[in-house]
């Protein structure tokens, strides 16, 4: 396991979320949405969408190894999604990690930083994202049957704990 830190975000961190967020979306979402989708969902686009979050008072737990962002994961209150009313107060909104990170127990910490374990709450997944939903259901999240199908046209499920 890398040795690594954990802290809050900064303004200056917004480059580097939007690089690890766009590389994980991509790793997933490449082969479920129509190729046309990553002309305007692009990196530079992620930066501009992430300087305006915290600037918002948005502040995500990073993950850093040697210096760099490797991670990081949001929580905030659960609001209605997909035609969906939510069914817990609290909403895990992102967890990303650097894929060479994968298995080395940061998404576990970063999700333990700003979710302990005994904390209830709820997510959204890509169905077919079935390496994150055997994640989290390691990690106490299960599906409660809800689905819903995003603007990007990704079949998505509901985990709760």
């Amino acid at each position: 396991m890398p040795e690594y830190t954990l802290r809050d975000a900064t303004l200056d961190d917004a480059a580097a979320i939007a690089a690890v967020h766009w590389t994980g979306r991509r790793a997933v979402y490449l082969p479920l949405v129509p190729e046309e989708h990553w002309r305007t969902d692009t990196q530079a686009a992620g930066i501009e969408a992430w300087k305006r979050r915290l600037t918002a008072g948005e502040t995500p737990l990073v993950a850093e190894v040697d210096g760099l962002v490797v991670g990081f994961a949001v929580v905030g209150k659960a609001t209605p999604r997909l035609g969906h009313e939510p069914k817990r107060d609290l909403a895990l909104h992102d967890l990303w990690v650097t894929p060479e990170m994968h298995g080395s127990g940061i998404s576990r910490a970063l999700l333990n930083g700003v979710l302990p374990p005994a904390r209830s709450a709820e997510l959204w997944i890509a169905a077919a994202n079935t390496g994150a939903r055997k994640f989290f259901q390691k990690n106490g999240f299960l599906p409660d049957a809800t689905t819903g199908t995003g603007e990007d046209g990704v079949l998505e499920v509901r985990l709760v704990r």
